[in-house]
């Protein structure tokens, strides 16, 4: 420390006088910051998109420190990163550092102009507020995650492993093992009826599998499930699931491209009705419209449907349908209880012994919903259909008994 030689003798001026101690930086990053940085990553590489373990080796799976400490604001002033901006006090200290596998460590630093201070710490941040929501779940709250993706019109879809764990967070936690049925192969699956066969016999093996005795589903007690494709096969799905655990599903949204329900208090509630469009009487055979998504022009539903049955409508209460309406889950949940009372309504009144021919335009969990959610003991077969613009309106796809 160095005393100015202008002062007085006096004790309380030369205490005013004292400069700050000279603090040389240092490579040296303490065993304690390290230990901190590492635990709010989860042991996983900090990079979005990455998520790399960095406890074991990608390939052999052998235990090892894979892990990289990358400085988001450089050591040195002439580094990446190092002037664009003040500098940090303590150039190690936790929140300038972020866990990294080395190929990701590699590229943000030969590349300072793609990953910029602010989207360094916004992924170091999002990443270990991820791993806080994992933390947060009770270990008796795992959930057994069941995906199905099939092609629709041709398009194959993904659905991200992390969108799926980020959207079961905080309610729930993952249980460390996946059921998926990648359907992505079958491209024909709108117009080749073998290849819908082929579909329902995969997605009937693997909910087997899952469902059996000392499997995952029995082991986690929950299921959360998340599912896009053809609605017809989406609602054979649903229909195979038991309903010894409770099930979760989940919506794609178009806007954010997530899966994560959206919070109640940003959407007023959703309601649903249902009327006759055309009624033939009890004893006629009963087709329901699903306008939710869309509206179903009559003029779509095949001869032998509109000219012999009575055909009733589910529809949006004071709201046009739109294939965004769904949002949260309680108008999922909302959806999940009207279905029930529709079903009743209509076993009272034809039996619950009559066909019901559906006519969908629906998102993917309620496509779900109409499989799973029949009435107990129901014996009204579900005959499917699907709307075909290449073939002028809906033709039917197949029979849930």
């Amino acid at each position: 420390m160095a005393i100015s030689s202008s002062v007085s003798g006096s004790p309380e001026s030369a205490a005013t006088d004292i400069e700050p101690p000279c603090v040389t930086p240092t490579r040296a990053i303490s065993h304690r910051t390290s230990t901190i940085l590492f635990v709010r990553a989860g042991g996983r590489c900090q990079r979005r998109g990455c998520n790399a373990r960095l406890f074991e080796h990608h390939l052999s799976k052998q235990p090892g420190n894979f892990a990289d400490r990358a400085h988001i604001v450089a050591f040195s002033e002439g580094g990446p990163r190092g002037n664009d901006g003040p500098r940090p006090p303590d150039i190690n200290e936790v929140d300038n550092l972020m866990a990294l596998c080395k190929a990701c460590h590699k590229e943000i630093d030969d590349h300072p102009e793609w990953f910029s201070r602010h989207d360094l710490r916004a992924m170091k941040d999002e990443h270990e507020r991820r791993v806080d929501a994992a933390l947060d779940a009770s270990p008796d709250l795992a959930s057994h995650i069941i995906s199905c993706a099939a092609p629709i019109r041709g398009f194959r879809i993904a659905i991200p492993r992390q969108d799926m764990f980020s959207a079961i967070l905080p309610r729930h936690a993952f249980d460390g093992l996946q059921t998926s049925i990648d359907l992505g192969a079958l491209t024909g699956l709108d117009e080749q009826e073998d290849l819908l066969s082929i579909a329902c016999r995969r997605i009937d093996r693997a909910v087997s599998s899952a469902y059996g005795t000392a499997g995952p589903v029995e082991a986690a007690g929950h299921v959360s499930l998340f599912a896009i494709g053809p609605i017809p096969l989406l609602t054979f799905l649903g229909a195979q699931l038991g309903d010894k655990v409770a099930v979760d599903l989940y919506q794609r949204h178009r806007d954010t491209e997530d899966w994560r329900w959206k919070p109640d208090t940003a959407f007023d509630p959703i309601g649903y009705c249902l009327e006759y469009l055309e009624d033939r009487g009890e004893d006629a055979p009963v087709a329901i419209l699903l306008s939710l998504s869309g509206k179903i022009d009559m003029g779509t539903l095949p001869a032998e449907i509109s000219e012999t049955h009575t055909i009733y409508e589910i529809s949006l209460k004071d709201v046009d349908p739109t294939p965004t309406f769904l949002n949260c889950a309680r108008d999922l949940i909302a959806f999940r209880t009207f279905w029930h009372e529709t079903q009743s309504k209509i076993a009272a009144r034809h039996g619950d012994d009559q066909p019901i021919s559906i006519f969908p335009a629906v998102p993917a969990p309620i496509a779900v919903s109409i499989g799973k959610d029949r009435l107990p003991k129901a014996r009204a077969p579900l005959r499917l259909y699907d709307n075909d613009t290449a073939k002028g309106g809906f033709t039917f796809q197949m029979e849930i008994d």
